[in-house]
């Protein structure tokens, strides 16, 4: 609103004085007073349409309910990176939101191939291995499978085989983690009845930047099981209670293997030398390893004979 045009400042320069009344003094402070309320009235108010006496005008939307009555904040700028800075964070530095725990147990585990879990469509899950305990008088082996969705359960998927005594149990976080997609299957057969398990499975968005790597029955020699995209850069995952890359041997021999990273455009750098027993799993670095990789780097995976499985949970930003 227009400042009051009626007012009779200024008032006369006081170089050669004149008597000012008091009546022109309460007439004007009136004026202002009342311009003054009027602006800040809720019913009438004011704009800022960067006019004379209105202010410079306001870009977005003001803080008050109805401050301005058509929209200032446009779809373009409300952004994902944007939110992201105001919202809780998982450990892979991602928005909150599309985390959840899922309860997966079986009260008895079949003696023939049969499926505990499968990853609901536009999720991916990050799971670990069978926590179970045998409630017989006689050991069982407990053996899982990570499946591919319309895959079968074989050697080549296999992830362990759990050897449990009688009235004993197994811990699901000796088995190392994998990041299965969409479809994908957690598959189980005991030797005998009498074995309950359950798994730590959380399930997430299938846009979330955690990444599942998989390699089914590695062949000798060099192995490149993965490689940092363009653009990104990359960690292995790690968690107080999941090993950051594991490793399955199904067959009947040990097996060694040694890790590697190729840099871009480089030479392979060999980072250790693990050996797999029969029948065994192990993680591939120590659980405080701390690999990480840039854009074109990948990961390779030297196994001295053939027939071991890998997994690993990739962190890309």
């Amino acid at each position: 609103m227009a400042y009051p045009a009626n007012l009779t400042l200024p008032y006369p320069d006081f170089v050669s004085l004149k008597p000012i009344k008091k009546a022109e003094v309460v007439a004007d402070y009136t004026e202002i007073q009342n311009w003054v309320m009027a602006a800040v009235d809720k019913a009438a108010g004011h704009d800022h349409s960067a006019g004379d006496n209105k202010g410079p005008q306001i870009p977005t939307a003001g803080v008050a309910d109805l401050a301005i009555t058509t929209p200032k904040i446009g779809d373009g700028q409300v952004t994902a990176p944007k939110l992201a800075g105001t919202v809780g964070t998982h450990a892979w530095g991602k928005s909150l939101g599309s985390i959840a725990y899922k309860r997966v147990t079986l009260g008895d585990v079949p003696t023939v191939v049969g499926t505990a879990y499968t990853v609901p469509v536009g999720k991916k899950a990050l799971v670990s291995g069978a926590g179970a305990y045998n409630s017989t008088a006689g050991d069982i082996t407990l053996k899982e499978y990570r499946v591919p969705s319309g895959g079968v359960a074989g050697s080549e998927n296999q992830t362990g085989s759990y050897y449990i005594v009688a009235g004993g149990q197994s811990a699901s976080y000796n088995a190392g983690a994998a990041l299965l997609p969409e479809g994908a299957t957690i598959q189980v057969i005991a030797g005998a009845a009498g074995i309950s398990a359950a798994w730590m499975v959380v399930e997430m968005d299938a846009s979330e930047g955690l990444v599942g790597v998989f390699g089914g029955n590695l062949l000798a020699g060099d192995n490149t099981v993965y490689t940092c995209p363009v653009g990104k850069s990359a960690k292995l995952y790690r968690d107080v209670e999941l090993q950051s890359a594991f490793l399955f041997n199904p067959t009947a021999a040990a097996v060694n293997a040694l890790p590697k990273v190729l840099p871009s455009g480089g030479v392979a750098v060999t980072l250790g030398n693990k050996s797999v027993s029969a029948n065994t799993g192990i993680s591939l670095f120590a659980v405080n390893a701390n690999l990480t990789l840039s854009a074109g780097d990948a990961l390779i995976v030297n196994a001295s004979a053939a027939g071991v499985n890998f997994w690993a949970v990739i962190v890309e930003v």
